[in-house]
């Protein structure tokens, strides 16, 4: 009828999904968006280098401003480089435009930590209300040019990677400008070892002709062993298997974990490692543990216990956020099942896919892991 060929025509609103912003980007939603964003301090932002991204980063700016917010405005940048500036720049969020990305707009705390909770009502509220403050004089925030502070980042990458690992670092990256940063921080000699970016430049994985493929995780693992070794505890996410744990337990150390909650310690250490934040500083860290120690990569692997994952995406309509409700007590997922065998976890991909994250010691039971519980949610 009339009356629902005209809210067929609204646009989508803007709504934050897991750290993504989904919805339509009108300007009344970016008015919003400020208002959330000026809530929670300052944010950094940063677009990718093409024409449509930097349209994206100049209107999120100047929705912050009106809002009354300060904004750091890095243009032509990389996720990892807007990272660091937030860290730099002392801004309590970071948004990135990608406008080739699927998620066009992302959204984290300091440095690419998750937002808290609180951060995530505050910036939800304002996303739900039903028109924007608009302009008001006296009111008006601030926008400051962030650009330095990616050069810095940069540089400071650079100095470290003159240690030779022995290996010649290949790069494999989806963004280009990504695959260009790091082709200027990793070279070397010797058999390849390809660094392959994923998530923005947010996760690393490796594969070389001796190793075959090395998982995020694994890596994780070789860090916090050399965190270990230096008496040195280690931060991970919150959904990191209980492997570190154990790692560390031979060191005498533990494993601090951060997720949405204001655990100020597990997000402060994790800031000022870096490694489980930043691909680009994780591979750094690979390559100076293989400097430092002059044993191989395998030889390093050999000597972490056992952790094989396994992913598989389930579609779940628009049920996927009462569904995760029910099984978990949170949309935003958790636990599903943990054991003597391992553990799954089922996490939001989207608004209408669920993703289901299984780990065990064997690469045989996380699978079966990972089917049973994909099972019992259908």
């Amino acid at each position: 009828d009339a009356a629902e060929d005209v809210r067929s025509s609204l646009p989508v609103p803007l709504e934050l999904d897991s750290g993504c912003l989904c919805g339509e980007l009108t300007a009344l939603g970016m008015l919003r968006l400020g208002e959330g964003l000026a809530a929670c301090g300052d944010t950094a932002v940063g677009c990718a280098e093409d024409p449509d991204s930097r349209v994206l980063l100049h209107t999120l700016c100047a929705g912050i401003a009106l809002a009354g917010g300060g904004c750091l405005r890095l243009e032509d940048c990389t996720l990892p480089q807007l990272q660091a500036a937030s860290v730099m720049g002392d801004c309590d969020l970071l948004l990135y435009a990608d406008a080739g990305a699927k998620d066009c707009l992302t959204l984290y705390g300091k440095g690419g930590l998750p937002l808290t909770r609180q951060q995530e009502q505050q910036i939800g509220g304002a996303l739900s209300m039903p028109s924007g403050l608009g302009f008001r004089k006296h009111r008006s925030g601030m926008i400051a040019e962030g650009s330095g502070f990616a050069a810095l980042y940069t540089r400071q990458l650079a100095l470290r990677g003159g240690a030779d690992c022995g290996r010649r670092i290949e790069i494999s990256a989806g963004a280009p400008g990504l695959g260009r940063l790091a082709e200027t921080l990793f070279g070397g000699t010797g058999a390849p070892l390809v660094f392959q970016l994923s998530d923005g430049g947010r996760r690393l994985t490796v594969y070389g002709e001796d190793t075959g493929f090395v998982h995020y995780e694994q890596l994780l693992l070789l860090c916090c062993m050399l965190r270990g070794r230096k008496g040195e505890d280690a931060a991970l996410p919150d959904w990191f298997p209980a492997a570190g744990d154990r790692l560390m337990e031979t060191y005498g150390r533990r494993i601090l974990r951060y997720g949405r909650e204001e655990d100020s310690r597990a997000r402060a250490l994790a800031l000022a490692q870096r490694f489980s934040l930043d691909g680009l500083e994780l591979g750094m860290e690979l390559t100076e543990l293989l400097a430092e120690t002059g044993e191989s990569l395998s030889a390093l692997l050999a000597q972490l216990p056992p952790l094989y994952t396994t992913r598989r995406l389930m579609e779940a309509g628009d049920s996927a956020r009462q569904l995760l409700q029910r099984v978990c007590g949170d949309p935003r997922g958790g636990v599903l099942q943990e054991n003597a065998q391992g553990a799954v976890r089922v996490l939001p991909e989207g608004r209408e896919s669920l993703l289901l994250y299984a780990a065990s010691s064997d690469m045989e039971t996380a699978q079966e892991l990972c089917g049973q519980a994909e099972a019992f949610l259908r």
